[in-house]
């Protein structure tokens, strides 16, 4: 009851705002998590408190850089290029802007916290004020939205914040496991405590919780429904508390929402829309 009483406080701080006036925009992605384990396993408060689909489709390949790349600049596959899964420094960086990027160059500061190192491919040098690693196990999902919540005092525009722990319990015990389940309500228990943090702020806010991709066995990549099922869910400010997205979500709609959301125009050439059945 406490959580929920502090992210309907997240929601009314906005007063009489349309979206389009809102100054920041969080996007958590919750690498590895699957629709169904979400679905299963979010916290009734968090439900009631959101507007949320556990259907939501990312792309293939469903793997960790090509995903985010949609996530993160409104393209899917073919638009951004990104279709490998390593990086490191000196290799090139994503070729089209990122929504990091756009922000910047409409002068938001935005800011990066992650867990795996390889999503620097999405911070351009000049794109955004900070960049963070903050490597898994060291940091697991609480201690990264720790330090997410945090910068919240910073005032960015736009906070992106990746969490690995249930990629990683995947990978090691199956997406079927357990040990996987329980990394799942860890990571969803973390995140109901970066919305309480987030209420006491008195920062309009709206916080989007996605994933890159889900996993079957102790794999991901392809096209199969536990592969590609996402879920999308929204906290915050004039959202449709209670609500589910009858609106059809794809991954690269994030990019887009969030710049609707910042009152950036969204690029007519995406393959990004924004998800206006979330909020009121």
């Amino acid at each position: 009851m406490r959580v929920l009483l502090l992210i309907l406080v997240l929601a009314a701080s906005a007063g009489a705002q349309s979206p389009q006036r809102l100054r920041a925009v969080v996007v958590i992605s919750i690498d590895g998590l699957r629709g169904d384990a979400a679905e299963a396993l979010l916290p009734p408060a968090l439900r009631s408190a959101g507007a949320v689909t556990f259907r939501a489709r990312t792309v293939v390949p469903s793997s960790t850089l090509p995903a985010h790349a949609s996530m993160l600049t409104g393209w899917d596959v073919a638009g951004h290029g990104v279709r490998h899964n390593n990086w490191r420094k000196g290799d090139a960086y994503v070729g089209v802007p990122t929504v990091m990027e756009i922000a910047t160059r409409a002068g938001m500061g935005a800011e990066m916290i992650v867990a795996k190192l390889k999503l620097e491919i999405f911070a351009r040098p000049g794109s955004v004020r900070l960049f963070r690693y903050l490597p898994y196990p060291r940091y697991r999902a609480d201690g990264v939205l720790r330090q997410a919540a945090e910068r919240l005092g910073h005032r960015p525009a736009l906070l992106f914040v990746h969490v690995a722990d249930p990629d990683d319990a995947g990978h090691r015990w199956s997406w079927e496991s357990h040990n996987y389940r329980e990394s799942v309500r860890r990571s969803l228990e973390a995140l109901a405590g970066f919305l309480e943090g987030a209420s006491r702020s008195g920062i309009p806010l709206t916080v989007i919780v996605t994933s890159d991709h889900g996993g079957l066995g102790r794999r991901h990549g392809g096209a199969r429904p536990e592969e590609v099922t996402i879920p999308w869910l929204v906290f915050g400010s004039h959202v449709r508390a209670g609500g589910t997205i009858s609106q059809a979500v794809r991954i690269y709609d994030t990019a887009a929402t969030a710049l609707w959301l910042l009152g950036i125009p969204v690029p007519g050439d995406w393959d990004g829309r924004a998800v206006t059945d979330a909020f009121r």
